[in-house]
């Protein structure tokens, strides 16, 4: 071994350098270097624990088996390089390298500091075999273009991490692979280059475009698109099914304000209906003519009960049955209602709603509860009404729409049996007042003539007779008939009479000279006696001064048979001087 230093603060080593002690390895000149140079086996053996190249330094090995020996007989040894300082190794190997820091600086090992030599593409870091290149959480760098290259060894990493920054890669070529025994992670992007797959170990793939799945059955391949070979349904970024899809399990829409569309056609079930559709809201608020059919819509569906209201349509039944047009709400237990609520409605405050419907039972009937009820949907309608307090809280009003309006009650063949209009209350002709066993009915016949005023009775000519019943016809003030005939045995009873003059007399001596008696008719086969009634209620407004009232005569005329005519009678009136009058029977109950 032969060692040299030049003016440069260069030492040049032929043969074998061994250094027992601690140097520092340097010079302070502008090349201050180490050269391994002439012999093949050229080697420089750092015993002590740490050797120190400063400056600018270079530690050069140029020939083939030269060689940087680290002994390792007092553990650690430590070679250390300052910054822009240069190891250059000519074809050389270098073993049982590990970064490290010279001076207290803890440098990473940095490929850019180790140059190759003419006719080398690549520096070589190569540890022996069986061994790893251990590399500190300072990193292992390359320079630009240059390889990192692991032949026949592993480089592995215990607890740091194998990591690119900026657009540098992690890349395997050839046939080689990238393993892990638990996950490979990236925040990035994960891509393989030119045609290359993205592959599981369950030969699931991604080629790029699609998802497959490749099984091998004797030999051969098949690739299945994945929703094809786990049937799942194809649908585009807005959730819109190309295909007619069939789904076994549940469809479920979670979190809010989630939209399940159909823009056209029908939602189907693939057998006859579908059995259970619940969800919150169903709007069918599409525009256009909106429908929901079904035979039946319950209100409550699930949940800690299911005791709610149904609405539904019998299908239409052979025979027909009532039921068959009906629409039917159908209360499933006792107690319930329907109420219509306005908008200021709190079913927590007790009260009542707006209008309340209560089916009762099939035996009580239902009933309807409100306040006001409008008959009619125009104008001018009546209005049934009974006030939530006030003065007429305990009052039902029947209000008409308009004076002409009247209340009509009718029989079951559509006869009048009742009218209650603004000026009159109208019985039906046939139906009485009852008073308990009392039934009172008064029936009213009238007719018009004009008498002569006489004292006595006109017993061949009837001038002053007022009426007979025989032979006199009427008119049914109760029910507008005329041409009534009183000779009827039926007829027979207590009537109350009136005379009313309607017109001033003839010489107009008369005027409103009115009279009233009670008449009883029966049908008389005698002609005596006759029966004189001196008395009878009368008023007047003029008549002649110092005259007498006047009397009635019913006469047993019986000419024809029971012909009873009633005459009336002004006492010292000579004949010649008329009234017109209006007579009424008026038939009672007594």
């Amino acid at each position: 071994m032969s060692a040299e230093r030049n003016c440069f603060n260069v030492v040049n080593l032929r043969g074998e350098f061994v250094d027992i002690g601690a140097p520092h390895i340097g010079s302070h000149g502008q090349d201050g270097a180490v050269h391994i140079t002439g012999y093949n086996t050229s080697k420089i053996h750092m015993e002590s624990e740490t050797k120190h190249v400063a400056g600018t330094q270079i530690v050069q090995a140029k020939d083939n088996n030269s060689q940087v020996i680290f002994s390792t007989d007092n553990g650690v040894r430590t070679l250390g390089f300052d910054a822009n300082c240069t190891v250059d190794f000519n074809n050389c190997t270098v073993q049982n390298l590990a970064g490290g820091g010279g001076g207290g600086v803890s440098d990473p090992l940095n490929l850019n500091n180790i140059n190759a030599a003419v006719g080398m593409t690549t520096p070589v870091l190569q540890p022996p075999a069986g061994s790893g290149l251990v590399i500190n959480a300072n990193g292992l760098q390359a320079p630009a273009g240059s390889t990192l290259n692991i032949s026949a060894s592993t480089l592995e990493t215990v607890d740091g991490d194998i990591s690119t920054s900026g657009t540098g890669s992690v890349r395997v070529q050839g046939t080689g692979f990238i393993s892990s025994g638990t996950t490979i992670s990236a925040v990035g992007d994960i891509s393989t280059g030119g045609n290359g797959d993205l592959v599981s170990g369950r030969d699931i793939y991604f080629d790029g475009i699609d998802v497959y799945k490749r099984t091998n059955v004797g030999g051969v391949v098949t690739n299945t698109e994945y929703s094809t070979f786990k049937g799942l349904a194809v649908k585009s970024a807005q959730n819109l099914f190309t295909d007619t899809n069939t789904f076994s399990g549940d469809i479920v829409m979670s979190g809010t304000n989630k939209t399940f569309a159909n823009s056209q056609g029908t939602i189907v079930s693939g057998t006859s209906n579908i059995e259970t559709m619940t969800c919150g809201t169903v709007d069918c608020d599409n525009g256009g003519v909106n429908k929901c059919s079904a035979k039946e819509f319950a209100t409550r569906t699930s949940g800690a009960s299911t005791t709610g209201w149904a609405m539904k349509q019998d299908v239409p039944s052979v025979p027909a049955v009532f039921s068959d047009n009906a629409l039917q709400f159908v209360a499933s237990q006792a107690g319930s209602f329907i109420t219509v609520a306005s908008s200021d409605y709190n079913p927590s405050g007790g009260g009542f709603p707006s209008i309340m419907i209560d089916p009762v039972t099939v035996a009580n009937g239902g009933r309807i509860s409100c306040a006001e009820y409008i008959l009619g949907t125009t104008a001018s309608r009546y209005i049934i009404k009974q006030d939530n307090g006030g003065v007429l809280d305990n009052h039902l009003q029947i209000s008409a729409g308009n004076a002409s309006s009247e209340v009509r009650f009718r029989d079951d063949a559509g006869q009048s049996t009742l009218r209650v209009g603004k000026t009159a209350v109208t019985l039906g002709s046939t139906i009485p007042l009852s008073f308990g066993g009392y039934a009172f009915r008064p029936h009213q016949y009238s007719l018009t003539r004009t008498i002569t005023i006489a004292a006595a009775s006109d017993t061949s000519g009837f001038t002053n007779m007022a009426f007979n019943c025989r032979s006199d016809t009427w008119t049914d003030v109760n029910n507008g008939g005329g041409s009534v005939s009183l000779y009827n045995a039926a007829l027979e009873g207590y009537y109350k009479c009136t005379i009313t003059q309607t017109g001033i007399s003839s010489a107009g001596n008369f005027n409103n000279c009115d009279l009233m008696f009670d008449y009883v008719m029966h049908m008389s086969v005698q002609t005596d006696p006759d029966i004189v009634i001196t008395e009878p209620a009368y008023s007047y407004r003029k008549k002649p001064t110092g005259q007498a009232r006047p009397t009635i005569e019913i006469d047993h005329f019986n000419t024809p048979v029971q012909s009873q005519p009633v005459f009336v009678r002004y006492s010292g009136q000579s004949a010649g001087e008329t009234m017109p009058i209006e007579v009424r029977l008026t038939k009672m109950n007594w």
